[in-house]
């Protein structure tokens, strides 16, 4: 069954695409949300929260790590268990577990208060937009500021 995943100001929404119905599986605003197998991460301007059965249940994870408000999540389709968390400000999160455990990679937030990222409508408070995978070269789009590579798989991040 295909399904589709809609992060919205009223929660996240999945959609079957067999039988057309919606179903709420968050009620609070979420921002960004990412999908691999059963695993979803929904990413909010509070943090971000994970469930390993498909909506079914939720925890919320991150904390530790800092992570506030999320602007973007993936997980990296080459490496299974590597999942990747944008935030505003400027800032890359990463996971090696699958989501449940996160850390914050610092080269980004030195590489954002030297350069002074930020937004039109929030000063100094640039954010990562995007995310994109080739093997172990990963990128990220930041706004307002440029690209971010990793060449060794999200352990470290250079302008």
């Amino acid at each position: 069954m295909t399904k589709l995943f809609l992060a919205t100001e009223n929660g996240l929404i999945v959609v079957n695409k067999d039988s057309a119905q919606w179903e709420e599986l968050l009620s609070n605003p979420v921002t960004a949300v990412a999908v691999q197998g059963q695993t979803i991460l929904a990413g909010s301007r509070q943090g971000l929260y994970l469930s390993l059965d498909e909506g079914q249940s939720w925890q919320r994870v991150g904390e530790d790590a800092g992570i506030n408000h999320i602007r973007w999540l993936a997980f990296d389709p080459h490496q299974s268990d590597v999942a990747l968390a944008g935030s505003e400000p400027a800032a890359i999160h990463i996971s090696l577990n699958g989501g449940k455990r996160w850390e914050e990679r610092p080269e980004v937030a030195d590489l954002r208060d030297r350069f002074s990222w930020f937004l039109p409508y929030s000063p100094e408070a640039g954010c990562i937009r995007g995310f994109a995978t080739s093997e172990k070269r990963l990128y990220a789009a930041v706004e307002v500021g440029g690209l971010l590579s990793s060449v060794n798989g999200g352990a470290s991040w250079r302008l």
